[in-house]
């Protein structure tokens, strides 16, 4: 998928937020896209303004006469000692058709999976259920928009995992939009359609995960999603946009739209994905350490007396690769991300 193909739904913003004058700026002209019919995750750390964000967000779309809804954590009405029915109906905007609400509540109640709906009470859920009935509360009447703020705190990966699952089969099933906020770079990527990264203030890309993973705009936010290789390398500009770049791996001319590098020494990240391990690949070094991941491992390889990760699926011979045997690989220098630390020097 690529963003091409989707409808642009909205372009939000500018949006700016500071809590003092001597304070930073937590939202600066930040501007955001979302996409219609998809799951638009704003990833960011804690404390980087997200929450800040989305009542934001949630008010301007409001005073554009937008139908959204804005999940809000109330755990209090876990002690609600009332039915699923009849806490439901009592959200609905219009309860002049009954027998509509209650098929509508059942028909919900179905896809999220809470059963017996019209006896068992809200005090009698447990933790995931509560998280499912708190998103069902959310969509009942039908918003165009969804904005859910960090909406699996609290919950063990197994039901972590299981209402992302159900707030999927929601979005592609009533073709509705869904923006949502998240510290968890790595689960973020599984289960997002869209991701935009908020940094310092402001989005500094929206992208499918996969163009995020392979292809972030800087350094920082390379590092962002877990191990990475950091290279230093001699570069010289040799056109606008265009750079000759010499590395231990081969030399090149690569295009950098985003920066201005000049002559001299800077730093690149480059994912361990990025080094492959082949049998007749044209590298070759010393497998160090070995990081058990669970479907994949990371190799930290010595070569020429540098530290490289690389990745490799825990399948068929790639599993036998132990520290202390020698291994030949190759290497992907398209998807170099240069770093915002310039070295003129070594």
């Amino acid at each position: 998928m690529s963003l091409e193909s989707l409808n642009k739904l909205y372009n939000l913003g500018p949006f700016s937020r500071s809590f003092n004058d001597k304070s930073p700026k937590v939202l600066d002209e930040l501007r955001l896209k979302i996409f219609e019919g998809q799951l638009n995750v704003v990833l960011g750390p804690s404390g980087s303004g997200k929450s800040t964000l989305f009542k934001m967000i949630y008010e301007d779309l409001l005073k554009s006469g937008v139908r959204v809804s804005l999940l809000e954590q109330n755990d209090s009405q876990r002690k609600i000692n009332k039915t699923l029915n009849e806490f439901l109906f009592e959200k609905f905007e219009n309860k002049n058709n009954k027998e509509k609400c209650i098929e509508k509540i059942r028909e919900f109640s179905d896809l999220f999976h809470l059963e017996y709906f019209d006896q068992r009470s809200v005090s009698s859920l447990s933790g995931g259920e509560f998280k499912r009935l708190e998103i069902f509360k959310s969509i009942i009447n039908s918003p165009q928009i969804l904005l859910l703020d960090e909406p699996f705190n609290g919950l063990d990966p197994v039901l972590r995992k299981e209402t992302q699952e159900f707030l999927k089969l929601w979005i592609k099933k009533a073709n509705r939009t869904v923006i949502l906020s998240s510290h968890l770079e790595q689960e973020a990527l599984s289960y997002a359609d869209i991701v935009s990264i908020l940094d310092k203030g402001k989005i500094n890309q929206t992208a499918t995960p996969e163009e995020i993973f392979c292809h972030p705009v800087d350094g920082i936010q390379s590092s962002y999603f877990g191990l990475t290789n950091t290279l230093v390398l001699k570069v010289n500009k040799v056109a606008d946009e265009t750079y000759r770049i010499e590395s231990p791996f081969g030399n090149f001319e690569k295009n950098f739209t985003n920066i201005d590098i000049n002559h001299g020494f800077h730093s690149f990240d480059l994912k361990p994905i990025n080094f492959i391990i082949q049998e007749k690949g044209q590298f070759k070094g010393k497998v160090e350490k070995k990081f058990f991941m669970g479907n994949y491992s990371i190799l930290e390889i010595n070569h020429m007396n540098k530290k490289y990760y690389s990745f490799i699926e825990n399948r068929n011979n790639l599993k036998n690769i132990l520290p202390g045997v020698q291994v030949r690989f190759n290497v992907n220098l398209e998807p170099l991300t240069p770093t915002l630390d310039i070295r003129t020097e070594i």
